[in-house]
């Protein structure tokens, strides 16, 4: 199945034949409604996995420049100022302008681009997934439901819309716990040491 989703009408046209195939009517539409729920949902995917490649492309970009920035100040600030050649406020503004990379760089620690990055790449990853899912769901599934399943179908979608809802706030409830874990780690039951 080609990724990304942005031209999705050849999906829609494999859609629309497996339809075809329903001979009832309104069981068709009802079908039809379903897949279009399906659909939308997987555009909202593909919209979410463009936002979190972005986001994991943003973070690396800013690791990458404050970490490159923060090593040349630091070694050009401190050679400058262990050679003695500045002085008055020469001196000053080097030693404040290192100070200020040297912050920089220690809040970039702080905020865990690392964590982040790989946060924005696996959302990425569940939302491509859902992608896909919903697709394949739409076309080699829904059609071929009996009708007595239309109701089942109805509720895989509810539960896709909730996946699709917890794909971004999962990573940061994980995200959380972890450093709440850290600050105070889970302790050994009483007697096991």
């Amino acid at each position: 199945m080609p990724w990304p989703g942005a031209d999705a009408s050849e999906l829609r046209t494999l859609f629309g034949r497996a339809l075809a195939q329903v001979t009832d009517a309104e069981d068709r539409e009802q079908r039809e409604l379903i897949g279009r729920m399906l659909q939308e949902q997987a555009e909202r995917a593909w919209q979410g996995s463009l936002r979190s490649e972005r986001a994991y492309k943003r973070w690396a970009v800013v690791k990458w420049i404050l970490g490159g920035a923060s090593a040349t100040a630091s070694a050009v600030g401190g050679s400058v100022l262990f050679a003695g050649q500045l002085s008055g406020p020469g001196r000053w503004i080097v030693g404040i302008a290192s100070l200020l990379v040297g912050v920089a760089s220690g809040l970039i620690a702080i905020i865990q681009p690392g964590e982040e990055g790989s946060g924005a790449r696996l959302r990425a990853k569940r939302y491509e997934e859902l992608w896909r899912s919903n697709w394949e769901y739409a076309i080699l599934t829904l059609p071929t439901l009996a009708r007595s399943d239309l109701e089942m179908a109805r509720k895989e979608v509810t539960k896709r819309r909730r996946e699709l809802f917890e794909i971004g706030t999962s990573f940061e409830a994980h995200k959380t716990t972890v450093r709440a874990e850290q600050k105070d780690p889970p302790q050994p039951p009483n007697g096991s040491h």
